[in-house]
């Protein structure tokens, strides 16, 4: 039951006006295999998928979808981008990272202004949280992947010129028996 490429595409497909689909530089972070690629290949005119692992991009090599797909560090790539993009998605990728500051700060400067950044995440409940999580706004779950409070993410989004377009409670994934939600956002670069 993991729904996050097709949310993030559904969220995707309600911010694209009809007439810019086909027109917009895009990026998928953390593009794994490529199963957002269907959603944001209707919508791009070049779309580039970033990821740390050569052979998940060997497999979304295999969907014929991205016009470039290139290994390395996301927010390395944020920071050395020469183009300006118009959509900055990453689906289920930004978990595996704590501090989001920084990565919000390089998707801020690799969009232009009116772009959008869509991403999902873990959600922290304050009543998971100790003073320590509360402070850095981030814990490590048992999973592996970390979740985030409300809070600090729309903190940061607005300390890298971010205004919040929608901010919604989801179900990203079922463990076991176990639903994990999440937060799906789309954010605006003022």
């Amino acid at each position: 039951n993991y729904e996050v490429p097709d949310l993030v595409g559904e969220m995707v497909h309600h911010l694209v006006p009809f007439r810019r689909r086909g027109e917009l530089s895009v990026v998928d972070l953390g593009c794994g295999t490529g199963l957002c690629g269907r959603h944001l290949s209707e919508c791009a005119g070049h779309l580039v998928g970033v990821d740390l692992s050569p052979n998940m991009l060997d497999k979304a090599r295999e969907r014929e979808l991205y016009d470039d797909l290139i290994e390395g560090e996301l927010t390395d790539y944020l920071n050395g981008c020469s183009d300006e993009h118009d959509l900055v998605v990453s689906a289920d990728t930004l978990i595996y990272m704590g501090d989001l500051q920084t990565t919000f700060a390089a998707a801020a400067g690799a969009l232009r202004r009116g772009g959008w950044f869509v991403f999902s995440l873990e959600k922290l409940e304050m009543t998971a949280a100790d003073e320590n999580d509360v402070q850095k706004g981030y814990q490590l779950s048992s999973s592996g992947r970390y979740r985030h409070l409300e809070n600090s993410v729309r903190r940061w989004l607005a300390d890298s010129e971010f205004s919040i377009n929608e901010f919604v409670e989801v179900k990203v994934r079922e463990e076991g028996l176990i639903s994990t939600t999440g937060f799906l956002i789309s954010a605006i670069r003022q």
